[in-house]
């Protein structure tokens, strides 16, 4: 069975500064995901932590879609758990 994230996948690894990290690996399955699912505010984050976690994983990769100001007010629980890895 295809995997309908796999090609988001592949930028994100493709622009990754370290694509064998397990933390990389993670967050582009993660946004992977989302991308497929067209809801990038899924994760929770705000505009700049999402450019915060590009920044420190993917320099390399860019992503058309556009994220809020501000997280979500109903975020998934891991949320505070990620926003702390980007700092």
């Amino acid at each position: 069975m295809p995997i309908p994230q796999l090609a988001a996948l592949n930028r994100l690894l493709a622009g990754a500064r370290n694509p064998h990290a397990p933390d990389t690996g993670l967050f582009a399955r993660l946004i992977a995901v989302r991308l497929e699912a067209g809801d990038l505010t899924g994760l929770g984050l705000g505009h700049a932590d999402f450019a915060a976690l590009m920044t420190r994983h993917f320099p390399g990769a860019t992503l058309a879609d556009a994220l809020p100001e501000q997280p979500l007010a109903d975020a998934p629980p891991f949320v505070d758990e990620l926003i702390a890895l980007l700092q």
